[in-house]
């Protein structure tokens, strides 16, 4: 449901927005130790270890794409605090091309580029082959977790961060049940939990694309005349690629302590694994809450509300 964070009290708005966000971070977060309890369980150490050494540069390339389309929204958050439906759908349009455009190249670049970085980052040759088939299927399907961040996004900007929620607690599970089928029966192995994580991640970017379709008036195209703009790339670039970086930073430094965990072997690799996905538990309050003052931000700043921004991050 649309919500327009303009209007109200701004501590409640910012809660009840956060929370949702909050809850499906979390979630997520469990099942990616639902993962690691599968694949640990079922295909030994040495694979989980594999998969695990992947994780800095998978969030180097996803957190570059997922935090790019969160800078995408932004501008489609003033356009729809100014109640502006004509630049809403401008946006939308040219942001979903955006978005598309980079899935292609990130896919083309990290595929290409995945022996090669794990080979930098002195994967150990006992696990180097689990990691290089995990990557392959994971950035081969960067088109489908891009394509989920920028409606998930655009949801979020429009003040529903509830749908979002929903349709990830659904992939979510999905993931699981995938994880253990694909992993248990089949002879794919860790093929099967990077398969699982991209099929899930497909039916959750169908969701979002029908709830859009079917229950968003404000992002419908009939009798749309959209026209190609430069201008607007550019400006929904200079709010997209900054956020892309800052997501990626953080990354940065997880791909250094993997070099340094990496030349310890396997066992500190499985290790150090674990103590990160805990962690990842940790931070995601503030995360949510960064994302959730992102669109309070950008719906009042273009409903032209200043003191109502102040209002909102001072409480």
């Amino acid at each position: 449901m649309q919500q327009s964070l303009t209007s109200g009290k701004p501590y409640r708005q910012i809660i009840r927005f956060a929370l949702p966000l909050l809850m499906g971070n979390l979630f997520q977060q469990l099942y990616n130790m639902a993962d690691t309890f599968i694949i640990s369980r079922t295909l030994g150490v040495d694979a989980f270890a594999g998969v695990s050494c992947t994780t800095g540069l998978a969030n180097l390339i996803i957190g570059f794409a997922s935090g790019m389309t969160a800078g995408l929204a932004i501008p489609l958050a003033q356009s729809f605090g100014a109640r502006q439906e004509k630049e809403v759908k401008c946006h939308y349009v040219h942001n979903l091309i955006i978005s598309i455009v980079t899935g292609l190249v990130l896919t083309a670049v990290s595929v290409s580029l995945t022996p090669k970085l794990l080979t930098i980052l002195r994967t150990p040759s006992d696990i180097f082959g689990y990691a290089r088939e995990y990557l392959y299927v994971i950035f081969a399907g960067i088109i489908a977790t891009i394509l989920y961040n920028f409606f998930a996004n655009t949801l979020r900007a429009l003040g529903d961060s509830r749908s979002p929620l929903q349709y990830l607690l659904i992939a979510c599970g999905i993931n699981i049940v995938l994880d253990y089928v694909l992993i248990v029966y089949t002879p794919l192995g860790v093929k099967g939990a990077a398969l699982a994580t991209v099929l899930s991640q497909a039916i959750s970017v169908v969701l979002c694309a029908l709830k859009i379709v079917r229950s968003v008036p404000v992002l419908s195209l009939k009798q749309y005349s959209w026209h190609g703009s430069l201008a607007v790339v550019k400006h929904n670039l200079a709010m997209g690629i900054p956020m892309a970086f800052q997501s990626s930073i953080i990354s940065l430094g997880v791909i250094l302590i993997q070099f340094a965990t990496n030349g310890m072997g396997t066992t500190a690799i499985a290790s150090y694994s674990v103590a990160q996905k805990i962690d990842g538990v940790a931070v995601e309050p503030l995360r949510s809450l960064g994302l959730t003052m992102s669109t309070y931000a950008a719906q009042n700043y273009g409903a032209r509300q200043p003191q109502r921004i102040l209002q909102g991050v001072r409480q």
